[in-house]
Order: C-alpha cells, then structure tokens, then sequence
C-alpha cells in the first residue's frame, strides 16, 4: 500500500485510495486475512470486479475519439492483492531462479535499457569476433491476450505454483478474461 498514489478519486468501491495508504500500518493484518477468503473460495467480492472506465484526454482535438485513452478506476483492495500475488510469484521465481538471466522485462531492477545492453554486449562480441549476425525482431503488443490459459496454467504448476494459489490464479484469470 506504500506505493499506491495517494488519489482522492472514488473507485467503484467508493474508498478513495488516499485513506487506505494513511491507515496501511492498520489494515495490513486484516486485509491479509481478508485476502485468505478468495484464495481459499476461489471467488472474488463482486465489487472488486467493478470498474469505472473514464477517458481520459491526451491528443491535440477534444473532438476526436481518438485522442482518448480509457482509465479503470478498479478496488483498491483488488489492486493491494494483485501487487502481492505478483511480488510473491516473482520472489518465487527469483528465488528458484527460474528466469533466465537473459529475461529483463518485469524483473526487479531490470528494464528496456538493460536488455539493449546485453543485447550490445551479445552483438559487440560477435563482431569482435567475426561472426555473422541476425536479429529477429517481433512485435509482442497483446501477445498475452493470445496466450493459452490452459497453458499457462500448466506452466504455474511446472514452476511449483500448485494447489489453492493455483486453483485461485486460474479462477482470476478466467474471470478476468486475461487470456483466451
């Protein structure tokens, strides 16, 4: 909760996410518990799956449609247990390394640019030594909403993501229609 924006903005659970980062020395035990139910139910609270879809301007001509983004104002409890879910599989994953050190995107303290040198260093060594080189570059915009869920549930399991998380993990996926 230390990293939420601190937003005066009512979400569709109409708690303005500003109170609960003041009160998060407060609600951490009980949200923890709280968060327990959908894990074990395999449910989520109705109001969590709520959002409020606003467009928001940032093009040149008001007029035009495309010159808005959508936001979702979701629950911020919804968000909290997502950022937990994710820091958990991530530490993981880490911990069992089983990312491969070539994988820069969504690592801790990894980025864009720290893949560009690698992949520098990777290019540089093979001019230096006088090795032909190709790159193969493709363009992932989406691509996770083409991701098969089934496998990617298969790959939680080989990964060691099993029982409750799992069936908890599957069923959010499913609800969320994150993947097809």
């Amino acid at each position: 909760m230390k990293g939420m924006k601190a937003s005066k903005t009512l979400n569709p659970n109409g708690i303005p996410s500003f109170i609960l980062k003041e009160l998060r020395d407060k609600l951490c035990e009980p949200l923890a518990r709280l968060f327990q139910i959908p894990i074990e139910q395999c449910k989520f609270p109705t109001s969590w799956k709520l959002s409020h879809v606003t467009p928001i301007f940032q093009g040149k001509g008001k007029q035009s449609p495309e010159n808005y983004r959508p936001i979702r104002l979701t629950s911020p409890f919804m968000k909290i247990m997502e950022r937990v879910t994710v820091e958990k599989l991530n530490s993981h994953l880490e911990l069992n390394n089983l990312i491969s050190d070539h994988q820069q995107g969504f690592r801790k303290n990894c980025s864009t640019v720290s893949q560009l040198v690698l992949i520098h260093g990777y290019i540089q060594s093979a001019l230096d030594c006088g090795i032909p080189i190709g790159i193969i570059l493709i363009d992932l915009l989406k691509a996770f909403d083409r991701i098969s869920l089934r496998k990617l549930i298969h790959c939680l399991e080989v990964y060691g993501i099993k029982g409750r998380l799992k069936n908890w993990l599957s069923a959010y996926l499913n609800d969320r229609k994150i993947a097809v």
